[in-house]
């Protein structure tokens, strides 16, 4: 789909990525057609998401996740959902400390997380319902 550039996160992770896109949900047709939209944005959110948490980088069954949020939402949405739904919390590194402080803002954290998540799912619920007019 794209040629490789020095700014990938692994050349790896480019590579499975490129490699699990045809296979997920092939019989949809979003996804179906080598090198179309529903691919290429699969393809730009999973690296997108790769070069912003180069810690967790690409996982394996994260396409059909992204796969889902791509037939409800953008791509931009998707992304941050995968991001939000993966834990990270945006434009920080997460880590986890025994210490009681550190506990205590991890809670809250989650917290927040779990909040988010509920908006999105709210959401995504309005505009289902406006969609289909239920």
């Amino acid at each position: 789909i794209h040629s490789h550039s020095s700014s990938s996160p692994t050349l790896k992770n480019e590579e499975i990525i490129e490699r699990d896109i045809g296979r997920t949900f092939p019989a949809h047709f979003w996804f179906s057609e080598t090198g179309k939209t529903g691919q290429q944005q699969l393809y730009n959110v999973l690296l997108a998401f790769c070069r912003y948490n180069p810690a967790v980088g690409y996982c394996q069954g994260m396409a059909f996740l992204t796969g889902i949020l791509l037939m409800y939402m953008t791509e931009e949405d998707a992304f941050w959902s995968l991001v939000r739904l993966s834990g990270c919390r945006p434009n920080s590194v997460q880590k986890i400390n025994t210490q009681k402080v550190n506990d205590q803002k991890l809670i809250v954290d989650q917290k927040l997380n779990d909040q988010s998540i509920n908006e999105q799912k709210l959401n995504i619920n309005n505009k289902h319902k406006i969609e289909y007019n239920l």
